[in-house]
């Protein structure tokens, strides 16, 4: 990015991007080049690796998009526990646990996360390489921490509720406090290395200077979350040029829109489109079909969400790998099923508590698809 304000010596100057990959502009570094008898120094092979990260960056965020790749679960690791469905049926509990782990519920305060990988809303790579125990306890000192009571439906939602009612038929409140475990990208130096020279002991003092950057995830819990986090990503709300009353009305419109009747012959009009005719015929044939509300407003979302991504300034990127309860009250058949215990952990990682990354591609065909087969009728949406 250019900076008229930096003295390098040389005109036009470029210098490094101020921020650390939170706009577009930052993942336009300047590619070094080097000429026979270039005295190299620092600068120049540290702009080498800062080209290639910001470009591989720029491809995680704007590609992939952040989220998680794989792995990184919420699990109780080898903590008593198991999943509620397994509480509410034991002859099953085991396959419960493996096929609907979430929610979950372990005795005491240790979960456990799986090995994965993950993409923030930088396009830092998150590398999880060995599962990792956590103490939610611990993790949540100095946080708010009020307990609330609620009953199931109040802490999961009215539809696991229903699934589990017979289950929970009176004593169904828990007190907990709750929380989001989310994963950072950090990197720290290391290797400190004496100047001018290599080899010996280095005393980390203004002789020396670090040789390496370990890249590394930390995983720690927050209070809450923006509204929008599912959208952008970020710990701090950013300004996506719309309130949330305005998008979540959007939104409600396109669902409502993607509800209505369909045509059974729209796909096939899509699909055969007179192209080998007359350019008057093939223009009016497209028009015809993509003129209906579906393929006008479902794409304008897509494209605002792309450019959301392209131009969000995040100062905190963090990917939530889930939501956890510390509770202190649960009801008598899991504390039956786990034994007593001062403290128990409901953990529950489905979406949108964890975004999975998603490629802008498939986001636009899926859309297309499901425009395709709504909201236009026999007239081409007239």
């Amino acid at each position: 990015m250019a900076n008229t304000s930096c003295s390098c010596g040389c005109s036009p100057c470029i210098c490094a991007p101020p921020r650390d990959m939170g706009c577009a502009s930052d993942f336009c570094p300047p590619r070094p080049t080097f000429f026979s008898g270039q005295l190299i120094t620092a600068d120049d092979l540290n702009a080498v690796m800062t080209y290639f990260k910001q470009r591989d960056a720029m491809f995680a965020k704007m590609v992939a998009g952040w989220g998680v790749y794989g792995g990184m679960r919420l699990g109780r690791g080898a903590a008593k526990g198991s999943s509620i469905a397994g509480i509410c049926q034991p002859d099953f509990a085991a396959e419960f646990e493996k096929l609907v782990p979430s929610p979950g519920v372990v005795k005491g305060t240790t979960l456990r996360v799986s090995a994965g990988t993950a993409i923030d809303n930088a396009g830092h790579a998150l590398a999880l390489c060995a599962p990792l125990e956590i103490d939610i306890r611990a993790l949540a000192a100095g946080l708010p921490g009020d307990q609330v009571v609620k009953d199931i439906c109040g802490w999961f939602g009215d539809g696991f509720c229903d699934e589990v009612d017979d289950c929970f038929p009176f004593d169904k409140f828990i007190t907990a406090s709750d929380y989001w475990v989310i994963a950072e990208h950090v990197g720290t130096p290391v290797r400190p290395m004496p100047r001018f020279a290599g080899g010996q002991a280095c005393d980390a003092g203004q002789s020396c200077d670090f040789s390496r950057v370990q890249e590394d995830v930390r995983i720690r819990l927050v209070k809450d979350l923006p509204a929008l986090y599912f959208l952008h990503g970020c710990l701090d709300p950013l300004d996506l040029g719309l309130s949330e009353e305005g998008f979540f009305t959007a939104l409600g419109f396109m669902l409502t829109m993607a509800e209505s009747a369909a045509s059974p012959g729209d796909l096939d009009s899509l699909l055969n489109l007179p192209l080998n005719d007359s350019p008057d015929g093939a223009s009016e044939a497209l028009t015809d079909v993509f003129s209906c509300d579906g393929f006008t407003f479902v794409p304008q979302i897509v494209e605002f969400w792309n450019q959301m991504v392209a131009e969000t300034c995040c100062s905190r990127p963090a990917v939530a790998l889930g939501r956890v309860l510390l509770a202190t009250s649960v009801p008598n058949n899991i504390r039956q099923a786990l034994g007593d215990s001062d403290n128990y952990v409901f953990f529950q990682d489905g979406y949108p508590y964890r975004r999975t990354v998603m490629s802008v591609a498939l986001n636009q065909t899926f859309n297309l698809m499901a425009a395709s087969s709504a909201s236009c009728d026999d007239d081409g949406g007239e």
